[in-house]
């Protein structure tokens, strides 16, 4: 994976989370970040107050919006005013970048021991990481 996609996604997540930690006030976020379908998904959700979607976004979406842009990736955000948020960003991938980046991050993530593979044994590309945070 380009190192200018790797850094774009890592800042979407960054600012997604920080979004939930300073504005939602939520008590659950759930996280999931997939490679399926030789695109890069993650998805960002929360149990907070919500976003009113006929306010304009502030810099931060902004700026989350232009690096999907700039990935020829899709962002996509959807609210209810007191329901929670759910914020998701798409970005494709050319064949040979998910399985390389599978074999890389999330074999060793999964399993917890780094594997090397070839990409020809490493056939599935759906695979999922799911982190949930519940506030104490």
């Amino acid at each position: 994976m380009d190192a200018d996609v790797r850094h774009g996604v890592f800042l979407v997540f960054k600012e997604a989370v920080n979004n939930v930690g300073r504005h939602a006030r939520a008590t659950e976020v759930d996280i999931d970040f997939r490679v399926q379908h030789h695109a890069l998904a993650l998805t960002v959700t929360d149990n907070g107050n919500g976003v009113d979607a006929a306010v304009p976004g502030g810099l931060g979406l902004r700026s989350m919006r232009a690096r999907a842009e700039r990935l020829r990736g899709q962002l996509e955000l959807e609210s209810l005013i007191g329901r929670g948020t759910r914020l998701s960003l798409t970005v494709p991938l050319g064949q040979r970048t998910v399985a390389s980046w599978l074999r890389r991050h999330l074999s060793p993530v999964l399993t917890g021991v780094a594997r090397r593979r070839s990409p020809r044994r490493h056939r599935r590309t759906d695979r999922a990481i799911f982190l949930g945070y519940q506030k104490g």
